[in-house]
């Protein structure tokens, strides 16, 4: 198991998880990483960002969604860094996530795709709408605000398209990290 994992948070998940998954379309995980998993994935994306690019514009495919932030694309992120494709492949994080899923879960076949780092460190600063993503993603915040009114992840579950979203329900989760 990658060092970088809490097992007991892990060994928790499971076939319980699947409904509140299938309702949300979505499944927090607080104290997936260690707290020196958090600390070595948090220098990991310091050295990463040296060669990230800042992207400002619309996703003309996501209803012209901004995208406003500093990122850099997973073919980089493969080449360059060592930890973060190993930890996505890791077969005692694969194992729990596809029970909770249901369903098999496998590693995004593009390269471009597969990992990504983003980084809003502006005020401002979005990764906008997404309503085309892969079934699943395992989104790790490295850094977050402590109060959600300065920031943190606005969820609407299974949206069509960005226009519909006003229409759906959305949960606004607060992201904190541990210190």
């Amino acid at each position: 198991m990658s060092p970088f994992l809490n097992a007991d948070v892990l060994t928790r998940l499971g076939p319980g998880d699947a409904g509140r998954f299938a309702r949300e379309g979505y499944l927090p995980l607080p104290g997936l990483l260690t707290d020196d998993g958090l600390a070595a994935l948090g220098r990991e994306a310091v050295g990463l960002e040296a060669v990230a690019q800042r992207r400002d514009f619309a996703m003309a495919c996501m209803d012209d969604s901004p995208r406003r932030m500093t990122t850099l694309r997973g073919r980089v992120i493969s080449e360059t860094s060592e930890p973060i494709p190993a930890l996505c492949r890791d077969r005692n994080l694969i194992g729990p996530v596809r029970r909770a899923a249901g369903e098999p879960v496998i590693e995004v076949e593009d390269p471009v795709e597969r990992h990504v780092l983003n980084i809003p460190h502006r005020a401002g600063d979005t990764h906008g709408a997404h309503t085309d993503d892969h079934p699943y993603a395992l989104v790790l915040f490295l850094e977050a605000p402590d109060d959600p009114a300065y920031g943190g992840l606005v969820h609407f579950p299974r949206a069509a398209s960005r226009r519909n979203l006003a229409s759906r329900p959305c949960t606004v989760r607060a992201c904190a990290v541990p210190s």
